[in-house]
């Protein structure tokens, strides 16, 4: 015979030897353990229920599935966890909070992170820095640093060229060559330097530089 309901072990054994096992029902089919706690639940027409412990953890809807709980993605019994992870398509968005308001996602040609909320998008680190890199290196492709309790440091094609400390800011080349630090004004406007000392608080406090001048011109 093909199949076999068997109890003799004090399990209830339903075994199909045929390459197929099959339950069919007129309307849903519950599996349910410990006498009545639901397992899986097929419900006809609709959603197919996975519990643990009784408690819903995931159900299909007619747009995809929904997760109740945390979804962990890992190598089962490895420590190799190379390929491990969720893959999305193109522009498939991964959405983030009750309205969607944080999307992620690849459009196929670009990577997007846009907060679509009503409110600010923060970048927090518990670590010593932030930093923004190209080409998947830091030590080839640094763009800007973020130090926590320190500076801000913008580079040019992976050269520091610009860092802010205690008291202030500085711009500085690296090597070979003079440094420049260019105020341009636009077609028939001057371009204008101001300096401000004291807290700039009255007019005596500022200095300026204006097109053509070399000398700095009190505002007095």
């Amino acid at each position: 015979t093909d199949s076999v309901i068997d109890n003799n072990t004090g399990d209830l054994v339903i075994r199909g030897d045929g390459d197929d096992l099959k339950l069919i029902a007129a309307d849903d089919i519950l599996l349910m353990t410990q006498t009545s706690e639901v397992a899986i639940n097929c419900i006809g027409n609709g959603a197919v229920e996975l519990y643990h412990d009784n408690s819903k953890k995931f159900e299909t809807t007619s747009t995809g599935v929904t997760v109740t709980g945390n979804l962990a993605a890992a190598v089962l019994g490895s420590t190799n966890t190379s390929g491990a992870g969720l893959s999305f398509a193109d522009s498939v968005e991964l959405r983030l909070g009750t309205g969607d308001d944080l999307k992620i996602y690849h459009s196929g040609t670009e990577s997007w992170i846009r907060d679509v909320g009503t409110s600010n998008l923060y970048l927090d680190t518990n670590g010593s820095k932030i930093s923004l890199i190209s080409d998947g290196s830091e030590g080839s492709g640094s763009m800007a640093n973020f130090i926590k309790d320190g500076a801000v440091e913008l580079y040019h094609d992976n050269a520091k060229v610009f860092y802010t400390h205690p008291n202030g800011a500085i711009v500085k080349r690296p090597s070979g060559g003079e440094t420049e630090l260019g105020v341009y004004g636009c077609e028939g406007n001057d371009a204008i330097i101001i300096l401000a000392g004291d807290d700039g608080d009255d007019n005596g406090d500022y200095f300026r530089s204006e097109e053509h001048t070399s000398e700095l011109q009190s505002r007095v």
